[in-house]
């Protein structure tokens, strides 16, 4: 009796250390893309064997995150243990690896084989020389010296083409060599890529057929927004092309998935928000220090720094681009099925398509460029989950060029440039012959007059805003006086002069105003550069 107990204990505690090995074969199932990883969830059937099983998932990608690692499993079925190793890659084990491998040792061979025979046919020449000097040392007829000339000649000419065939051929066999290198080179790096296996001890209380997912986090993945935009003259509604520009470096190839993408930061800190103290000073205040989204070349988060966002950061020798996004958790389904390849190369897909309600205006800011521009006016914009980025703009079929979608407006209508309104010609300049400047005792008073004349170039009628500005006194000796400014209405707080005018048909307009400036002799360059412009140009001496 104590034998057959010692026996069940024995072959329990082997049951309990040792478990089946499953080599699971499995396919993803669906991809969610976020700002700066993406999340894989794949799909297995497997056969559990009552008893303690460790399921072996190969060929993952080795910038997995092991954070949020899941499985889902069946009822009746438990986890034990869940973990990830990373293994040398044996190429010889991948069939496509194979296939390179053997068309790139069939060219050798062929190569090795051509050069042989170029090698023989030099030793064919060397040796008709040789030959042809001892037959030019024997007595003979002029004839026959020119009968062995000629035979020699035909014979060499005959070998250095074919010579020459079995070089070019060499030249194509070279350049295949090169493109199979190339392309051994770049499933070599893919392939190393997916040096990971999951191992995820499993224990089911009897026998189950059933279909398991492993969901988990990766990183050298992102998406990030593009647009494309028509407009229609006399048409109220805008064709808005959401797109996105997807990267994948993972080692792991998305062919024909449905993909999600998603607007959130997976990285996000959940800690406890802080309320830091708010000091205004001589610096921009710095509220990103929670926000940024940091992470390694992996995706993985690293430790918040105070680090001042510009439009790129590098974080452990990596560039990254700073997208800022509104508060928004959207996702977006992408109907059609994609093929998302791991090359490292951005990929464009069609998103959404919107068709929003606009109303257009044309607006002018000669102070800062000449001419109209034509703007949408598109409301509700915040439901379509618009971040800031590039965006195609077409009016009337034609392309205007490229911009920038900026969403951090304030309201809930943005305003978005379709390129310059040539329905209108505007000019500002300088009236100098109306400048005047006063001394008073310490001070400088200073009378600027500017003039802005706007052109209807239609046979219709047409509205137009016009902006231009007063300057902002910094300091308490510094005042800024308004003299005459042609009706405009003014903003106290930033100084924007804006008028609303309605042309007749080819009507040309003139708005001219005026305003002083006092100001201390000791700050006399307060205005000097105010009406400058600067270009680039190359230099050559």
């Amino acid at each position: 009796m104590k034998k057959l107990l010692l026996t069940i204990f024995t072959g329990l505690m082997m049951w309990s250390i040792y478990a089946q090995e499953i080599e699971v074969s499995h396919k993803i199932s669906k991809v969610t893309v976020y700002m700066n990883s993406a999340e894989i969830i794949r799909e297995a059937a497997v056969h559990l064997p009552a008893g303690k099983s460790t399921l072996i998932f190969k060929g993952i990608s080795g910038y997995i995150n092991n954070r949020g690692l899941q499985i889902s499993l069946p009822q009746g079925v438990k986890m034990y243990n869940i973990g990830i190793e990373k293994v040398p890659v044996k190429f010889k084990n991948f069939p496509e690896w194979k296939n390179i491998q053997k068309r790139y040792v069939q060219n050798k061979d062929s190569l090795e084989l051509l050069n042989i025979r170029v090698s023989s046919l030099n030793n064919q020449i060397l040796f008709l020389k040789k030959n042809m000097e001892l037959k030019a040392n024997t007595l003979a007829t002029v004839n026959q010296l020119n009968t062995r000339a000629d035979y020699f000649q035909r014979k060499i000419e005959s070998i250095h083409l074919k010579i020459y065939n079995i070089q070019r051929q060499i030249k194509r066999i070279q350049e295949r060599l090169k493109i199979i290198r190339e392309e051994k080179n770049k499933l070599e790096n893919k392939l190393k890529k997916r040096n990971t296996i999951i191992k995820a001890v499993v224990v089911a209380q009897a026998p189950v057929d059933t279909t398991i997912y492993l969901r988990y986090s990766v990183g050298q993945a992102q998406w990030q927004p593009y647009y494309a935009i028509y407009a229609t003259e006399n048409n109220a509604t805008l064709e808005f092309h959401y797109q996105a520009q997807i990267y994948n470096n993972t080692g792991n190839d998305w062919n024909q998935q449905k993909l999600t993408l998603a607007i959130l930061n997976t990285n996000d800190n959940l800690d406890l928000p802080k309320l830091k103290t708010w000091v205004l000073s001589d610096y921009v205040y710095d509220d990103y220090s929670e926000g940024l989204l940091n992470t390694d070349a992996r995706g993985i988060a690293l430790e918040s720094t105070n680090t001042a966002i510009k439009d790129s950061v590098i974080k452990s020798g990596v560039k990254y681009n700073v997208i800022k996004v509104d508060d928004i958790n959207t996702k977006f389904e992408v109907e059609a099925l994609q093929d998302i390849p791991s090359d490292a190369v951005p990929h464009m897909i069609d998103v959404k398509i919107f068709h929003p309600k606009v109303e257009y205006f044309s607006l002018s800011i000669p102070k800062v460029k000449q001419g109209a521009f034509l703007i949408a006016k598109l409301p509700h914009w915040r439901q379509m989950g618009l971040m800031d980025g590039k965006m195609d703009l077409f009016y009337n079929q034609t392309f205007q060029g490229t911009s920038m979608l900026d969403t951090r407006q304030i309201g809930d209508t943005l305003n978005i440039s379709l390129g310059r309104d040539k329905s209108f010609y505007v000019y500002r300049r300088k009236m100098k012959s109306r400048n005047k400047e006063k001394i008073i005792g310490l001070y400088l008073l200073k009378e600027l007059t500017y003039e802005i004349v706007v052109q209807n170039n239609k046979n219709i009628a047409q509205e137009i805003e016009l902006r231009d500005q007063l300057p902002v006194a910094g300091d308490n000796d510094i005042k800024v006086i308004p003299v005459d400014l042609a009706g405009a209405v003014v903003d106290n707080i930033s100084g924007q002069l804006t008028w609303k005018l309605h042309l007749k048909p080819l009507e040309t307009r003139k708005i001219i105003f005026s305003f002083k400036v006092k100001y201390p002799k000791s700050k006399r360059d307060v205005l000097d550069g105010v009406d400058d412009r600067k270009i680039m140009s190359p230099r050559f001496f």
